[in-house]
């Protein structure tokens, strides 16, 4: 055929219609080409998409999940720590001893208190340590009888504590006088004493040496770094120490300046002569009970000289001092004052040097001497009295030593620590308890992590 003829050839309908279509055909395959490389484009998008958004989803997961693990280790080990003062208290309560001392279960409680394991960690409940040989840590309870009470020390007491000036005692005095401290941390907050003289590097009053307590300045609070734990004056203090007024057998004591011939007579057992001494000796009143203490044999020597009989005429006439036999067989059954509670007598049986040194009638030689003489007793003094057989302890020091020791605590400090076995988180808990209450009472808590 001629191609100029077919130049020319006219379209028919039919052709005009095959090349429209193949024209759509065109058209199509090469949209179709294009619409799957922009799908393809697409997922692509979208598969990186999902990876990055499943990797922030994984991390989330993650980090829910260390916080759960953390929040649940936090619990678990103030549970634990909260074990250990249960355990604490159970052995307060169940000390029937009529002496506390440092042989009783709740001060060295051994294999009970330190580090017992339970499901998830373990506890250790610890009282801190203030001996001059050692920083070490000792399992149990600390008596807060063995600490000298800010409540009712005198400004000389407080002036024998090392590091304490009169200006000092002054302070610490003119605030009590406006009103008792609760605790000891109010001291901080009611005078101008500084962290350093009142706490030293033990910040969190624990008794325990902790890492940002022996790390020089890089945490607070600054330290020296050298491995003990130097301790501030309140280490040597407390607010809450008290004496019950009864006998080791749970009896109220009898007021030898307002008993009666009788009581005298029948309950403590007094012979008449030793009876009618003690009602002409207490005048206008006893001032301690170690007032029926006297030189036997100054008294032998006067003491059967004439005198009117209290009792009836009927009685003998003579009158005769109470032997020293006397006084201790009944020292734990007398006293002077009414009053159901004594606040702030120290315990000969577990004050340390440092604080039996403060009280009057005792120098640093003859606390050190209690401190030693106690160790060879197996119940620790039965009676105050017993500081009579010490090399000398002399009446006139008894006398003046005598209204501020007892035998016998009410008030005890928990320090409770509880530890998780798989990552090590610690919780601790501070629990002042009132045993001597009826029931037992919290009088302070206060938890740290």
């Amino acid at each position: 055929m001629d191609p100029k003829k077919q130049k020319n050839w006219p379209l028919t309908k039919d052709g005009f219609i095959a090349m429209l279509l193949i024209m759509v055909f065109e058209y199509l395959v090469r949209h179709a080409f294009m619409k799957r490389g922009l799908a393809l484009i697409i997922v692509l998008w979208l598969l990186v998409v999902l990876a990055v958004s499943a990797v922030f989803v994984m991390q989330a997961v993650r980090l829910e999940n260390a916080a759960r693990q953390i929040a649940c280790e936090q619990v678990q080990a103030r549970w634990l720590a909260r074990a250990g003062v249960q355990q604490a208290i159970a052995a307060l309560l169940q000390d029937v001893g009529a002496t506390d001392n440092e042989s009783d279960p709740w001060c060295k409680g051994g294999n009970s208190f330190k580090e017992v394991s339970l499901v998830g960690g373990t506890y250790s409940v610890y009282r801190d340590y203030s001996g001059e040989d050692t920083d070490t840590l000792g399992d149990g309870v600390r008596d807060e009888a063995s600490r000298l009470n800010l409540n009712t020390a005198t400004e000389k007491e407080l002036m024998r504590l090392e590091g304490v000036m009169p200006e000092i005692a002054a302070e610490l005095l003119r605030e009590r006088d406006r009103r008792p401290y609760g605790s000891l941390r109010e001291i901080a907050q009611r005078t101008d004493l500084s962290l350093e003289l009142l706490y030293g590097e033990d910040r969190n009053l624990n008794g325990r040496l902790d890492e940002n307590e022996d790390d020089g300045d890089l945490r607070p609070p600054e330290d020296n770094q050298d491995g003990r734990l130097d301790r501030g004056l309140l280490a040597w203090l407390t607010v809450y120490s008290y004496e019950r007024n009864v006998d080791g057998l749970e009896r109220n004591r009898i007021n030898i300046n307002t008993a009666t011939y009788d009581i005298l007579h029948q309950e403590l057992k007094l012979s008449s002569p030793m009876v009618r001494w003690v009602l002409r000796q207490r005048g206008a009143g006893f001032t301690g009970i170690a007032d029926l203490l006297v030189d036997e044999a100054a008294a032998k020597a006067s003491g059967n000289a004439g005198v009117k009989a209290v009792a009836d005429e009927q009685q003998p006439l003579d009158v005769l001092p109470l032997t020293q036999k006397e006084f201790l067989r009944m020292v734990d059954r007398i006293t002077i004052t009414d009053e159901e509670i004594i606040p702030g007598r120290i315990n000969i049986n577990t004050a340390p040097r440092e604080v039996l040194a403060t009280l009057p009638g005792l120098d640093e030689s003859l606390a050190q001497r209690i401190c030693v003489w106690r160790e060879t007793l197996p119940e620790g003094f039965k009676t105050i009295g017993d500081l009579l057989d010490l090399p000398d302890m002399t009446i006139e020091r008894f006398k003046r030593l005598a209204p501020r020791i007892t035998v016998r605590s009410n008030v005890f400090t928990i320090h409770s620590l509880g530890r998780t076995s798989a990552t090590g988180m610690r919780h601790e808990i501070e629990a002042v308890i009132d045993r001597g209450a009826d029931p037992d009472k919290l009088l302070y808590w206060r938890e740290t992590r």
